[in-house]
């Protein structure tokens, strides 16, 4: 299968304009090359717009252009059903003689897509290309016994050009990424003691949030979940503000630039996204990824770039 990106008609189907710079930030590294050519299924045109300026937006329930030529479901998939529902799309897109592929694309293990079902199946045994954002995917993919080869682009867009922060707070600096999940506060709040322990070495130091999502009323908020975290296992340090406190002016100014401009400059971070991994590992700063679980994206991140992230990282899963 080409892996080659040509400046044809692309449509680009994941999880954009949704408060997760995760996928922007793949979706930033695979479209940006295209410039135009680059069509967007997105819903919230507006915050995609500000990392894809010259790409063609398109917002929800929006027909796919004529004019495509390729279409590819690319970056993370938290939303199970939403991967399958694409998938399928790409299958319908196949029918209208766009080629198909998925691009470093990340799944949960254990979601519907471990054992497709026949119609789902018929569309991943068609495809054009295949590659994934990560080991565990690639296990996926390697047992679906489709009659194709997947590549592995192991987190391709950590390695977006930073943009640096104006200003920097006094060191020693810790980048802190938590997942705002029930399942993180549930283990949290089970293994305190273990996580005080991981924790205590940078009790006083200068916290730098890192939030990768955040949805706003009724979803999902890490900069929530990392001042809970600081307040309760790092009390005697201060936390500086990276980017707007409201959740609506962050998705619109936010950036995995910015994000990444504002990892390089940590001198340690704890991990608890696995976009925060790879902005450390190819900023070549120690990283604690720590897990709630085996199966959370911080340990495939953690896994898949092993021989990339710099000494003195480390990976720790808390028990379930």
């Amino acid at each position: 299968m080409s892996q080659g990106m040509t400046h044809e008609p692309t449509l680009f189907l994941g999880e954009f304009g949704r408060g997760d710079l995760a996928g922007e930030a793949a979706l930033q590294h695979a479209a940006a090359p295209l410039g135009p050519a680059a069509l967007v299924a997105t819903d919230d045109p507006e915050a995609t717009a500000r990392i894809l300026p010259f790409a063609t937006l398109l917002p929800p329930n929006t027909p796919t252009p004529a004019e495509a030529r390729r279409a590819l479901l690319t970056g993370p998939m938290s939303d199970h059903n939403r991967a399958v529902d694409l998938i399928l799309r790409l299958g319908l897109l196949r029918q209208r003689g766009l080629r198909i592929g998925l691009r470093s694309l990340s799944l949960f293990p254990w979601g519907p897509l471990y054992r497709p079902s026949p119609e789902v199946r018929a569309v991943l045994e068609v495809l054009d290309e295949a590659s994934a954002r990560d080991h565990r995917t690639l296990g996926s993919m390697v047992e679906w016994r489709c009659p194709w080869w997947a590549g592995l682009e192991a987190f391709p867009e950590g390695d977006l050009v930073p943009e640096l922060p104006p200003g920097l707070p006094a060191g020693p600096r810790l980048g802190l990424s938590v997942s705002d999940s029930q399942k993180t506060r549930e283990v949290f709040a089970k293994h305190e003691a273990l996580v005080a322990e991981c924790l205590a070495p940078y009790d006083g130091w200068t916290v730098i949030p890192l939030p990768v999502v955040r949805q706003g009323e009724g979803g999902s908020d890490d900069l929530r979940a990392i001042r809970d975290c600081a307040a309760r296992f790092l009390p005697r340090s201060s936390l500086v503000e990276t980017g707007p406190e409201d959740t609506a002016s962050w998705r619109r100014e936010m950036t995995p630039a910015r994000l990444k401009g504002w990892v390089a400059a940590c001198d340690q971070v704890i991990g608890g996204r696995d976009l925060s991994v790879a902005f450390a590992a190819s900023a070549g700063i120690p990283c604690l990824a720590l897990a709630p679980h085996a199966d959370h994206e911080v340990g495939r991140a953690a896994g898949t770039l092993a021989n990339r992230l710099p000494p003195g990282s480390r990976y720790r899963v808390l028990p379930s």
